[in-house]
């Protein structure tokens, strides 16, 4: 059982059990079960193959579309802080690259401007 907004987020965010495609749970169906425990959220894009990494938010697996959608639809009104981690390969200097924060940024701007018709 959950026990405190704290460990939703900790669970939803670390733990792939919580959400994932191998559980067949979507986020959406998370925040609609969970969303009286949410206070603030991280969102991120990911890709699972070839292995787990981070990638800019319109290129990656989750469907943010209907996270938004269902933020809206349950009332959320806490912060979402953005994130996108950047992993270089080996010999590759580390940092991530001014137009993939734009990208994420200007990505989600639009898609919460859409939501809200």
């Amino acid at each position: 059982s959950i026990s405190s907004p704290a460990e939703v987020r900790y669970r939803w965010v670390t733990r792939p059990s919580f959400s994932s495609p191998s559980r067949r749970t979507s986020p959406a169906d998370s925040i609609r079960r969970f969303h009286t425990r949410i206070f603030d959220m991280h969102v991120k894009n990911i890709r699972l193959k070839p292995k787990y990494h981070a990638v800019p938010m319109p290129r990656g697996e989750m469907d943010l579309w209907e996270v938004v959608r269902t933020l809206v639809e349950v009332g959320y009104t806490g912060c979402c802080s953005l994130e996108y981690e950047s992993f270089p390969g080996r010999g590759v200097k580390p940092g991530i690259k001014e137009n993939d924060v734009a990208e994420c940024v200007g990505y989600f701007k639009a898609l919460m401007k859409a939501v809200e018709g």
